[in-house]
């Protein structure tokens, strides 16, 4: 049995839900991905009604890279606590975000730096995710960080829907980008699929990184 995550319209300290409908997410989802140059990628969503987990790994050779992401979930918001970035198992950035003290630490170990946390603040797989629950764009000024700094995140305009193959089957993807240089993201979402992330593209330094989804393996509690 699914468990639900209720959408309210209850004020938070650091968000304002502004829907009135429940979504239904299963409690454990596990994402296969084709990323830059073919290399397979890995992400597994769980959560219960109260706390989430993203795990992602990408197979690069000699340099395994693993994004860790723990969190909170209030009135269906992602609120992330902590964001670590390991390559090749060596921890190598993070973000630490303390919702009693209003503070995020973050940085490139081993340099670390506090900063007062604002509304919204997420990381990109965070992101992506809480579009998978809201069905739709991101929440409004949110801020993103990749462990090493952090980044107001673009405004994303729907686009064209796209057709590709999840589980060897033809499915639809409802489809958003937005921005410019390496603050350009796009992120497609399988509307037959629970809405679960199904393309992610960021830039960095230039280089175009795309996560495409190929199989979902979805469990249900």
């Amino acid at each position: 049995m699914k468990r639900k995550l209720i959408l309210t319209a209850l004020l938070t300290p650091f968000f304002i839900a502004s829907w009135s409908y429940a979504t239904n997410l299963p409690n454990e989802i596990v994402l296969n991905y084709s990323g830059p140059y073919g290399i397979p990628a890995t992400m597994k969503f769980t959560h219960n009604d109260s706390n989430y987990t993203i795990d992602t790994t990408v197979a690069i050779p000699f340099n395994k890279m693993q994004f860790s992401i723990k969190g909170k979930i209030q009135n269906n918001q992602l609120l992330p606590t902590e964001y670590i970035v390991y390559r090749s198992g060596k921890t190598y950035s993070s973000a630490l975000i303390d919702y009693n003290k209003k503070t995020i630490t973050y940085g490139k170990l081993p340099t670390r730096k506090e900063d007062k946390l604002i509304q919204n603040t997420q990381d990109l797989f965070s992101v992506a995710w809480q579009m998978s629950l809201n069905q739709g764009l991101p929440n409004k000024n949110t801020q993103t960080t990749d462990g090493k700094k952090l980044y107001q995140l673009p405004e994303l305009q729907q686009t064209p829907s796209i057709e590709h193959r999840i589980n060897g089957k033809k499915e639809n993807s409802i489809y958003f980008k937005g921005g410019e240089g390496d603050r350009r993201l796009e992120v497609g979402l399988a509307t037959d699929q629970y809405f679960i992330p199904s393309v992610i593209v960021y830039y960095d330094k230039g280089t175009r990184y795309e996560l495409t989804l190929r199989k979902a393996t979805i469990k249900k509690s």
